[in-house]
């Protein structure tokens, strides 16, 4: 199957800038995609869950001045190099 689609150049003097709203300052930006990495058993599942636990519980993300906020639905996907690292 030949699909052809038409390829749009942009230069990036073109795009304008938009404000980053923040989740967690400066760690996490809402509603984008963020990864961890770092070594095996370093606490990084731990760290994920608990940030998860505390977003869908609606308390405060630690070392900020929020109060409470609305619950959130959380999406949380973990994959490892290797099978092995199991």
């Amino acid at each position: 199957m030949n699909v052809t689609v038409p390829l749009e150049i942009i230069k990036a003097s073109e795009i304008e800038p938009k404000e980053v709203k923040w989740l967690w300052y400066p760690y996490i930006p809402f509603g984008k995609v963020t990864l961890l990495q770092g070594d095996l058993g370093n606490g990084k599942s731990k760290l994920m869950l608990s940030i998860a636990a505390l977003l869908s519980n609606g308390e405060p993300l630690p070392f900020t001045d929020e109060e409470e906020t609305e619950p959130m639905t959380i999406i949380y996907q973990t994959t490892y190099d290797n099978i092995s690292c199991l």
